[in-house]
């Protein structure tokens, strides 16, 4: 991983671990980092679900790479995780 690359994961890190209500900035800190942990998979999941004017539904589109063995173990993770807290799972 490039120095630029580990820079721009833990920016999104620090975005994403504010307390904060800015959805635009969750989304884009979920989007930009790969996750295992339940805890925060519930933490983010739950900005997302926040209530804010005119949102009807709370969608999450996690995409893996296969290749990558670690990015698929972690995406596995998350999907016990997503199971758990009563997501539906689409392929």
């Amino acid at each position: 991983m490039t120095h630029a690359l580990e820079r721009a994961f833990d920016a999104a890190s620090r975005l994403a671990e504010r307390d904060q209500d800015d959805l635009a900035a969750a989304i884009l800190a979920e989007i930009a980092m790969p996750i295992a942990w339940r805890g925060t998979l519930v933490q983010y999941a739950g900005r997302l679900q926040r209530a804010h004017a005119g949102k009807l539904n709370v969608h999450v589109y996690d995409y893996v790479d296969r290749a990558i063995p670690v990015l698929a173990r972690m995406f596995e993770k998350r999907l016990r995780g997503y199971r758990a807290m009563g997501y539906q799972i689409e392929p």
